[in-house]
This record gives structure tokens, sequence and C-alpha cells, in this order.
């Protein structure tokens, strides 16, 4: 769990993939994902360009993991008002996912 709070306090655009692998490693309760998806919820509502845009990413590559996906649609109402940015590379995240 360490390592995924670790990861979700300092998440940049390319940590998505390791957070995503250490959800599917080690699973959404022991990882911390089930404890910090209301984090990530409001990362991707975030005002700074660069943590939405890194929490959009890591929503994207969570939605690879099955064991995740309960906690991810805590994000969807964030995600899908940033389809809606007025910043293009906020609403390409967004799409993405």
């Amino acid at each position: 769990m360490a390592g995924l709070v670790a990861a979700m306090q300092k998440l940049s655009v390319g940590e998505a993939a390791d957070l995503a692998a250490s959800v599917s490693s080690d699973g959404p309760i022991k990882s911390g994902l089930a404890e910090k998806a209301l984090e990530l919820a409001a990362l991707c509502a975030d005002k700074d360009e660069a943590k939405a845009i890194a929490a959009l990413n890591a929503v994207a590559a969570l939605t690879a993991v099955p064991a995740a996906e309960p906690y991810v649609k805590v994000c969807l109402p964030s995600v899908l008002e940033n389809c809606a940015h007025n910043k293009p590379p906020v609403r390409e995240a967004a799409k993405a996912c």
C-alpha cells in the first residue's frame, strides 16, 4: 500500500503504468486503491492542468485492470467533465479514458 500512496502523492504523467501494475499485482485493496479512489477522482478534477492530466492518465491505465473497475468508476464524473475542458491536453487525456 505504501507504494500506491507514494505514487498518488507524486503522480506524474509517466507513472500511470506503474500505478496500474501495482494494482494489478497487489489487488485494489492491498495496493491502496480502494482507500485512495476518491483522492484520484479529486485529482482528475484538479485545477492544476499537470495534476489533472496525470490523474486522467492513471485512470486510463487503470481501466485495463479489471479488479480496479469499481474504484475507477468514482472518477467518471470528473473524466466526463474534463471531456469538455477548455485546454486541449486535458480534454484529450479525458477522452483517452
